[in-house]
């Protein structure tokens, strides 16, 4: 029986309003052509270091309008989060959208998609 610990459960998932908010507020820690990766290592409920690393992304509608590039580029994020939260630092990470992936097939957005994001969760351990 394979174990879960890549899973990308509840405790993985920033759920709330404060944690996004906390996490929004400060600089940018990574950048790519298309997306903006905000960390915050102290969790807002208890002012205290987060115990394992969180994520949460924003994917306005404005910036992918079709629901298919929007979902798709919402399950690349989770999948390289899943792939390498152990690596991660520890803390609120939010990944922000912040151009238009402006590509042909769904093939070449979830390609352009896994590197941007595996290029932002470097960076992130470099910032470290």
């Amino acid at each position: 029986m394979a174990s879960n610990q890549f899973g990308f459960g509840r405790s993985a998932r920033l759920l709330q309003p404060d944690e996004f908010r906390h996490a929004l507020a400060t600089r940018p820690v990574a950048r790519t052509e298309n997306f903006i990766c905000h960390w915050s290592k102290v969790d807002p409920a208890t002012n205290d270091t987060a115990p394992s690393p969180k994520l949460g992304f924003v994917i306005p509608k404005r910036l992918a309008r079709l629901s298919v590039r929007r979902n798709t580029i919402k399950r690349i994020l989770r999948e390289c989060f899943r792939l390498n939260q152990r690596n991660l630092p520890t803390g609120g990470i939010v990944i922000r959208l912040r151009a238009p992936i402006n590509v042909g097939s769904l093939t070449a957005l979830k390609d352009s998609v896994r590197s941007q994001v595996n290029s932002l969760f470097l960076q992130l351990n470099q910032r470290q």
